[in-house]
């Protein structure tokens, strides 16, 4: 069953985090991951809304989706994004 990572940034440095998408986008196909939105534009339809960057990644499963956060290759890529931003990631399985 598919699962989607939902990830909620702020970005304090737009380049440094500019490499970090880089790196990130490459793991990401890796472990069989698909980017359905990546930071477009967006609004609140209804709540608080949120005035960061929205991502949203299908992974073939949430197996998949753990694997690839807790790779030593993306670990390299983390210690990149946190020291610039402020993330929130959750993963949410998919409709079977």
């Amino acid at each position: 069953m598919s699962a989607y990572l939902i990830a909620r940034v702020r970005i304090a440095d737009k380049d440094a985090y500019a490499r970090y998408v880089a790196v990130s986008a490459q793991l990401v196909a890796q472990y069989g991951g698909e980017f359905i939105a990546r930071g477009g534009a967006s609004f609140c339809l209804e709540g608080d809304g949120f005035d960061g960057r929205l991502v949203i990644v299908r992974f073939p499963s949430a197996e998949q989706a753990r694997a690839w956060y807790e790779s030593p290759a993306y670990a390299e890529a983390k210690a990149i994004r946190q020291p610039v931003s402020q993330a929130e990631l959750m993963v949410v399985d998919g409709i079977a």
